[in-house]
Formats: C-alpha cells, sequence, structure tokens
C-alpha cells in the first residue's frame, strides 16, 4: 500500500498583541495581525512571532468566513504612498509575509476542494501589488542585518556543544565560513532540500557536517562517503534557513537573514533515537524572531528545552489542527524532539536529506552554497506560483 506521512512543525507561540513601535497601532500591524496571529477552535491566538504564516495547503486561512474581512480591511487600510515611512526590515518582514499568503492564492494542479477559491482570487492583485510597494533595492536588501553572523558575535552562547547535555544551546562561531571544518553537502542530484519545497522556495536551506577532526577529515569523509562509512561520535550536522525576498526590480535575492539554525551532534553512531533517546544526539536550534528583527534586534534566540511546537499530521496536506481541533495544545511536542521524525535514525541514516523514500540512499557529495542558492531560484521560478506572481506584478501600477 502506497502511503506518505509527513510532519509539518510549526513554533507555538501564545503572549500577548503588542503594535510595533508606540502604543498605538497603525495598518502596518493591523496587516501583519491579520497574516500572522491565529485562534484556534478554543479561541487561544498563535503565530505572532512564528517566521511565516501558519497557513497549509488545505487551510482556510487567512481566507475563512472570521479572517477575511479583516484580510480585506487591513489590505485596503494599508496605505501604499506611505509605505517609505516604515524601516528596511519592517518592510522585508512584511513582504517575506505577505508573499506566503500570495503563494496561498495560486491554484493547485495537486490539490482539489480547497477552500475559498473566490476569495483567494479577489485578493490576489492586491497582494501582488503590496509585494511590490515594499520590496526593497538589491542593495538595501544586501544590507539588511546579518542575523547568524550577529548572533555569533554577540558570544551570548557556548560555541561546542556539550556530550552531557544533550539539550543545551551550542552555536559554533565558525559556522558555514569557508574555511572552516564546517563543510556544505547536498545529494548527488539536485542539491535542493525538501526543507525548500515544504517552504515554497522562499527560503534557500544549507545543510553542513562537521567532523570531530576537522576540516581535512571531513572533506575526506564526504568525498568518499560510501552508505556503510559510519562517521565518529562527535560529528556534528547543521541546517540552516536563509531567507530569500524580492527586490524592487521583481529579482529573487538571497537576503542576510538567516531565519532559522539547527544543530545535532553525535554522542551515539549506533542506535536508532527510539532505542537510545537522548543519548543519540545533542540538539540545539535558533531562531530570528519577526518583532524582534523589525524592532531592530538583530540576535537569533535559543529554542529552549520547554518550548513546543503544534504537530500536524499531513496526509496529502489535508489536515490544520488550528481547523479541527478545540485545544490544538494536545497536538503540540517538544521543539528539540521533532527533528528526530526525521532525523533519529542511526548514524547516516540520520541524514535525512541522503535517505530517500523507501530506504534508498543518494551519493552524499560537496555542494557549495551558490549553487545550491541559483538551484532553488531555479525552482522557485519554475514554480506556478512565481509566474503568477510576476504576472500580476506587471499589471499593478504603484
Amino acid at each position: 500500500m502506497t502511503w506518505r506521512i509527513i510532519f509539518t512543525c510549526l513554533f507555538v507561540l501564545t503572549v500577548p498583541l503588542h503594535p510595533l513601535f508606540g502604543d498605538e497601532k497603525d495598518e502596518f500591524d493591523d496587516l501583519y495581525d491579520v497574516l500572522m496571529v491565529r485562534h484556534a477552535l478554543n479561541g487561544v491566538a498563535f503565530g505572532e512571532n512564528e517566521i511565516t504564516p501558519m497557513i497549509f495547503k488545505f487551510s482556510a486561512f487567512p481566507f475563512d468566513d472570521a479572517t477575511y474581512p479583516r484580510l480585506r480591511a487591513a489590505l485596503d487600510g494599508f496605505k501604499l504612498g506611505e509605505i517609505e515611512k516604515f524601516s528596511v526590515e519592517q518592510r522585508a518582514m512584511l513582504q517575506r509575509q505577505v508573499w506566503a499568503i500570495f503563494d496561498a492564492t495560486t491554484p493547485s494542479r495537486f490539490v482539489t476542494r480547497r477552500p475559498h477559491e473566490k476569495r483567494r482570487n479577489a485578493v490576489r492583485q492586491q497582494l501582488a501589488d503590496l509585494i511590490r510597494s515594499l520590496a526593497l533595492k538589491k542593495s538595501e536588501i544586501l544590507s539588511l542585518p546579518h542575523t547568524l553572523r550577529a548572533t555569533v558575535e554577540a558570544k551570548k552562547y557556548p560555541t561546542r556543544f556539550d556530550l552531557d547535555k544533550p539539550t543545551s544551546p551550542f552555536l559554533p562561531s565558525e559556522l558555514s565560513e569557508d574555511s572552516s571544518a564546517w563543510m556544505c553537502f547536498g545529494r548527488s542530484g539536485s542539491p535542493v532540500t525538501f526543507h525548500a519545497s515544504e517552504s515554497g522556495w522562499r527560503s534557500v536551506f544549507f545543510q553542513f557536517i562537521r567532523l570531530p577532526n576537522g576540516r581535512v577529515a571531513t572533506i575526506d569523509y564526504i568525498d568518499d562517503w560510501k552508505k556503510d562509512d559510519v562517521f565518529p561520535v562527535g560529528t556534528q550536522v547543521a541546517l540552516i534557513e536563509k531567507a530569500f525576498l524580492v527586490s524592487d526590480e521583481g529579482e529573487i535575492v538571497l537576503s542576510p537573514m538567516t531565519v532559522g539554525v539547527q544543530l545535532r551532534a553525535y554522542r551515539n553512531v549506533e542506535q536508532h533515537i527510539r532505542d537510545a533517546g537522548t543519548a543519540t544526539q545533542c540538539v540545539a536550534e535558533f531562531i530570528s524572531r519577526p518583532w524582534d528583527y523589525m524592532r531592530g534586534d538583530a540576535l537569533m534566540v535559543a529554542v529552549r528545552p520547554t518550548d513546543h511546537r503544534l504537530k500536524v499530521l499531513m496526509t496529502g496536506g489535508k489536515h490544520d489542527v488550528l481547523e479541527l481541533v478545540h485545544d490544538p495544545k494536545t497536538s503540540a511536542v517538544l521543539r528539540l524532539k521533532q527533528c528526530m521524525n526525521c532525523h533519529g535514525g542511526a548514524g547516516t541514516n540520520s541524514l535525512g536529506d541522503v535517505v530517500v523514500p523507501r530506504g534508498k540512499l543518494k551519493t552524499l557529495q560537496q555542494r557549495s552554497q551558490t549553487e545550491i542558492t541559483e538551484a532553488t531560484m531555479n525552482a522557485k521560478r519554475a514554480d506556478d506560483a512565481w509566474k503568477l506572481l510576476r504576472n500580476a506584478w506587471n499589471k499593478g501600477t504603484r
């Protein structure tokens, strides 16, 4: 029997809403709240500080009966001619969120009977006009705060993992540097990861590996990689997500905004996590919180061992727990354990993007960040959502 189960995870945040600056909300806050804040059936709010809107293939949000009138009012009330008064950080972050909503208006060849198609069609041009009006020059995008670098330079977190503290945050200072022992890797076929396709190719994902004996040992391991070559205890892997933005010329540009970093260090390379639990891997995760970023704080924050995510079980993408479950917290799981749904295998079987459905192993090899970025951009350019945005972009006027 053919089956496919995907776990899509979202960070749970239930803090009260606050305007970005001052005591009074403006049109920016109104629109941001509509896009980012979702309410469960019991009225509890989630997602204000998520990195993207909490929306899935079959979600009614934000086109549902309760949200859609607020979306239309917020879009109508947003004064395009006054966008220059907002900071570049605000414009970048809002464009990223509006882009996600725009993509949700795209007709899908794989999703039938999606709710509220007429409403999606009705706001598509307005969303495209807003994306275009929020767009920064390429030079402005490239000058945005470098969140990962700023966090490393702040020296708030240990740079080495502690084998005796599997959930303590650690952030290597040399992570993603070209001359370090951290080597970027990927499959021998397309270097675009599963994570990138799940995010609608609005982000690029880089995978890194570091063996404990340093750069030469790591390079040799990748160059001679075979299925049965188990890396040593102390090996580390990382997944870095960086955000794309759309420039004022309608180009996809890789921004300096690292929105997430996930790290794992191996304490055991012989056992599956279901057999050894936290004795297998040390895990750390860092996220860029949008409200902090828009207030001028570029530092990423470490996910705490007590932080949870909503777990959305998707069979063909049909379920949205916020629309189906009265108390979504019953579906919450510890965030730092969630990676192990895909990466809990022993040794090389935990590398995730190398292990594909049915257990067939692909070849692991070095990949440059440049080629991964370009391949992800090309995937987005070939996406129906991007073609639809380009058409609407050209039709619109400022």
